[in-house]
């Protein structure tokens, strides 16, 4: 089963080595865009986002071939702004 970091718990716990966009970046990540999200906690991998709405859900696939994460290239995800730990912008 995979799980997805909440990464703002992670931030909490480590605010001067854990850095996270901040919430508005979060919640405001268009289609096109990639969120940077973390695997069963081993695993960082780069998702596509193809759908979002206004409370921070998020559709994707994964744009990633994974080495530890049970996978493939292409798999969609479902994530929350508290997923992002990083955004590339389209």
């Amino acid at each position: 089963m995979i799980k997805l970091t909440d990464v703002v718990e992670r931030h909490k716990a480590a605010p001067d080595t854990f850095e996270i966009p901040s919430f508005t970046e979060r919640v405001t990540i268009k289609p096109g865009s990639f969120a940077k999200l973390i695997f069963n906690d081993q695993e960082r991998m780069w998702v596509e986002v193809t759908k979002t709405d206004e409370a921070g859900n998020y559709e994707g696939v994964l744009n990633n071939n994974p080495v530890v994460v049970n996978m493939k290239l292409g798999d969609k995800v479902k994530f929350t702004e508290r997923n992002v730990c990083d955004i590339m912008p389209a």
